[in-house]
Formats: C-alpha cells, structure tokens, sequence
C-alpha cells in the first residue's frame, strides 16, 4: 500500500519516492510488525485468557509439559495477524509472489487454527485427524504449483 501511495504521491513531491525504496519498506515492515507485537499482545493474551483458550493438562508425555496448563494458546494469531497486517502495509502488492506467500502463509495458519480449536473444543489433547492434517499440509503448498503453473506474466 505504501509503495503504490509513494507511485502516486511521487508527482506532488519527488521525495515521497522514498516509499517506493526496498530498504525502506523493510525496515517499516518491520518496526510495523514490531510494534504491533508489543502493542496487541497483552491484549491478545488477555482476551485469550477470557475466552478461555487455554490449554489443559496433558497426561502423556514429560513433566515440563503439565506445567503449561492453564497457558492461552493460539499465540501464533498475534504473529501472523502482525505479518499479514505489515505485509499489506508494507509489500509491494502488485508482485505475484506476495499474494503467494500470502495465501499458503494463511493456510497453513488455518490449519493450526484449526487444530488447536478442535483441541480447545473437546478439552482435550485430540489433534486433527492425521489424514486431514496431512492432506491439508501437501494440498497447501500445490497452490504454488497452480500459480506458478498459471499465465500471469512476470513482473518486469
């Protein structure tokens, strides 16, 4: 978004052509990223904690692993949701790649979203099914196979 903001912006004044600069976006990609870590997370935890996304004892397994009951899981919302949310900021969208990474980055974040509600939902320690999680895993990444395989030119 911001690329495409520094294209247009460049005819009022050259020096928005900053924003169009990888370097740039890098860096503000990643101190957007950054911040919204560190801004939404306790407010994330907290809201995990009152809907009670938490995990539970678990009965097999080693000591260390009885300790993390009570832990809100689903964690990884608060990093995809900053990648995503400085990607589109930050990323050149007009290249095909991002929107790539973008969608298999999703699935497979669908994916443990998934398991761990599944997990959440029958208060117990029952994951995926092993097949689904396994065909959802291999039928993720051919989404390259289909872009890659499509007719969009490449950008030049």
């Amino acid at each position: 978004m911001f690329e495409y903001l520094g294209t247009v912006l460049v005819n009022i004044d050259p020096g928005f052509d900053v924003l169009r600069y990888l370097t740039v976006r890098t860096i503000g990609g990643t101190v957007t990223a950054l911040l919204l870590t560190i801004f939404l997370g306790p407010k994330l935890i907290n809201w995990l904690k009152r809907m009670q996304f938490q995990q539970f004892g678990v009965e097999r397994g080693p000591d260390s692993h009885r300790e993390k009951s009570g832990t809100p899981t689903m964690g990884g919302l608060l990093i995809i949701s900053s990648l995503l949310i400085s990607t589109l900021l930050w990323a050149d969208l007009s290249n095909r790649y991002i929107w790539v990474c973008l969608l298999i980055t999703s699935g497979f974040t669908l994916i443990g979203f998934l398991d761990d509600f599944q997990k959440i939902d029958k208060l117990q320690e029952v994951r995926l099914k092993v097949f689904l999680k396994r065909d959802s895993d291999l039928s993720i990444p051919s989404l390259y196979k289909i872009f890659k395989g499509s007719d969009w030119q490449e950008r030049e």
